[in-house]
């Protein structure tokens, strides 16, 4: 659930700090920042689908209503309407792929999101080709590096860990952890968290004396990056999914 929080968090953060590539996106109002900041996800729902209606009413021509799409397929499904994050979801990948031009990162996004989706609702083995899909269109739209690449693996690595295929999974949390750490900007918390995977992957496999420091280090970095007694904290130890 909280990797769908960050999931969200990203769309809004994304969406106001960066220009649309084909057209100007329509942009989230106060009720919605405010109440994603209070974590009232209701709310938040309530806010986006009056904006998204605003949007729609205006005639759009292009892609102006893609973040307000992205935002609703994750919100509704921390919400709990995972049906209803669905439909979203797959209106945002229908009209990215209608009208954004071939390479556009967001393209990916939207079909990340869908898989994301997907995986909540259990079907995990619907989700695995989106995710690869996605991550095959990141690594063809983003530079080398890049956090999206290292969200994209440890997403289908999230993946393949729910359907029992931990082996396989493994080299896809390393790689994650990898990206993440030789970031250009390094996000502590998104460190701390490839750590946690990859301790509780290894965990999976029975491999308890391999992945105990792991759950120490991913520990000592969620101590020392966020504040005293913040959830992540004292969620380490524990495995928790995404976008």
């Amino acid at each position: 659930m909280r990797m769908i929080r960050l999931a969200i968090a990203s769309s809004l953060a994304l969406s106001l700090s960066q220009p649309a590539f084909a057209a100007q996106r329509w942009p989230f109002s106060y009720e919605v920042l405010m109440a994603f900041q209070r974590g009232d996800f209701a709310a938040v729902l309530a806010a986006l689908r009056a904006d998204l209606a605003r949007c729609k009413a205006a005639a759009p021509d292009a892609d102006q209503c893609l973040d307000l799409l992205l935002g609703l397929a994750n919100v509704a499904a921390m919400a709990g309407e995972l049906e209803g994050g669905e439909l979203h979801a797959r209106s945002a990948v229908a009209l990215a792929e209608r009208s954004l031009p071939a390479g556009h990162p967001d393209i990916a996004t939207s079909w990340n999101n869908l898989a994301v989706n997907l995986n909540i609702q259990g079907r995990h083995q619907e989700a695995e080709p989106l995710y690869r899909k996605a991550l095959a269109l990141r690594e063809a739209a983003l530079p080398p590096g890049h956090r999206d690449l290292a969200a994209s693996w440890n997403g289908l690595a999230s993946n393949l860990n729910a359907q029992g295929r931990f082996a396989e999974a493994e080299p896809m949390f390393r790689k994650a952890l990898a990206l993440n750490e030789a970031a250009a900007k390094p996000y502590p918390p998104d460190i701390a968290t490839s750590w946690n995977n990859l301790a509780a992957n290894i965990d999976a496999q029975g491999r308890y004396a391999d992945a105990e420091p792991l759950y120490r280090k991913a520990l000592a970095l969620r101590e020392a990056a966020l504040p005293a007694g913040h959830p992540t904290s004292r969620q380490a130890g524990t495995t928790w999914r995404p976008m």
